[in-house]
């Protein structure tokens, strides 16, 4: 049969937020771009609220472009195809990557 078999060392499991859902453990495992993914939607989230002619946003946009410029470089863009795959191949199904870890 089909069988995957995956062992996770104990420390790992001590590091676990349970209350976290399986995406969220995911991408706590790459920090820096976890962190340029919320920079992106802060400040996408900022120039939403702006009116259009606010000084402000020149700012944000030269920071949107920034983090954009780093998100390309980390292939922040990849990650969702590549959590789905991790997900896929560790035997979770599809919906389980939302799902708590302390479920599993």
């Amino acid at each position: 049969p089909n069988l995957n078999i995956a062992v996770l060392e104990q420390s790992f499991v001590d590091e676990l937020d349970l209350e976290n859902t399986v995406r969220q453990e995911l991408l706590a495992a790459l920090p820096q771009e976890a962190k340029i993914l919320a920079g992106l939607e802060r400040v996408e989230g900022q120039l939403d609220e702006l009116p259009a002619d606010s000084p402000e946003r020149e700012s944000l946009i030269a920071e949107l472009t920034d983090l954009q410029d780093r998100g390309q470089e980390l292939r922040v863009y990849e990650i969702e195809k590549r959590m789905e795959a991790i997900v896929r191949t560790s035997g979770f199904l599809e919906q389980d990557i939302d799902q708590q870890v302390k479920f599993f």
